[in-house]
């Protein structure tokens, strides 16, 4: 299998646990329409190892994130701010709905400030539910 390769500010993060939301469903039965598009891995909810990441940003590789799955353009203050999903310029970056998501080996975080870092206290099957719940 070929690994991805990091973006400029991203990461690309080794999926452990992808948790199946009800919108996965609702996509895979082709419910939600032209929203996702049919090639599209799904998986929103996901948990993992940072396998890749720009060499700015405050986790390292090996670190266990949970991954926040929207993010915006990174650059407007909105952005900036951590409000991705009220992006200024209306950029949509959707891990598992308009681009590929967890229900996969690795996948691409567009921005790495879209990775929390999980403690060892909290198993890996919990933390992939919950940037997904809020």
């Amino acid at each position: 299998e070929e690994v991805p390769t990091a973006p400029k500010g991203g990461a690309v993060v080794k999926v452990e646990y992808a948790g199946v939301c009800h919108s996965d469903v609702h996509s895979a039965d082709g419910e939600l329409g032209p929203a996702v598009p049919l090639q599209t891995v799904l998986g929103h909810e996901i948990a993992g190892s940072v396998h890749e990441i720009d060499p700015c940003a405050d986790l390292k590789v090996g670190d266990r994130v949970a991954v926040y799955w929207h993010a915006g353009c990174g650059d407007c203050s909105r952005c900036d701010a951590g409000e991705t999903i009220a992006c200024l310029k209306n950029v949509k970056h959707y891990a598992g709905v308009s681009e590929d998501g967890g229900f996969s080996d690795y996948v691409v975080i567009p921005d790495a400030k879209l990775l929390v870092k999980v403690p060892d206290t909290v198993a890996m099957d919990t933390a992939c539910l919950l940037p997904c719940s809020g």
